[in-house]
């Protein structure tokens, strides 16, 4: 599932999810890419819907596998 749903996601999404990834917080990564809180929350929404991944954790994990952030 998760490696369909990376297929689909958008580069904003990916943008997102390796800020994210990279431990900072909704708030941080809104400040960093100059979007809102509310845009930020339904981008990690989507991310998570698209890969079927529901904890940040995971989210984490599965970014260092994909060599989205290095660890």
């Amino acid at each position: 599932m998760a490696e369909v749903g990376f297929a689909t996601l958008t580069r904003r999404e990916l943008s997102v999810w390796t800020l994210i990834a990279e431990g900072m917080s909704t708030k941080q990564v809104a400040g960093a890419l100059g979007i809102s809180f509310k845009t930020t929350c339904t981008h990690r929404s989507h991310i998570m819907d698209k890969l079927g991944i529901h904890e940040v954790a995971t989210l984490t994990r599965y970014a260092i596998r994909r060599k989205l952030i290095i660890a």
